[in-house]
């Protein structure tokens, strides 16, 4: 029952995990920066917690992005994009 696909992450899980990357950091740098649990991150990443819209203000702050890059990110790396390329606004 418990394998590893309660892990996987969701389209945010996806996005925070290519920034962190690309930040070189890691889940426990980024709860630190927030003030929040290692788990916390953990379960706003693989969709088991919603996060308050202050937590994802103080990602981007962390990131050193705007909304703007973090939606086209999404876009990019997610199905979101792949969805919307098959109906065009």
């Amino acid at each position: 029952m418990g394998g590893t696909k309660s892990q996987e992450p969701s389209s945010f899980g996806i996005v925070i995990e290519f920034y962190l990357e690309k930040k070189r950091m890691t889940r426990a740098d980024l709860a630190r920066e927030l003030k929040v649990s290692p788990a916390a991150v953990t379960k706003w990443m693989t969709g088991k917690n919603s996060f308050k819209l202050a937590h994802l203000e103080n990602i981007l702050k962390v990131f050193k992005i705007d909304f703007k890059d973090f939606a086209e990110t999404t876009h990019q790396k997610t199905s979101w994009g792949k969805f919307s390329q098959n109906y065009p606004h």
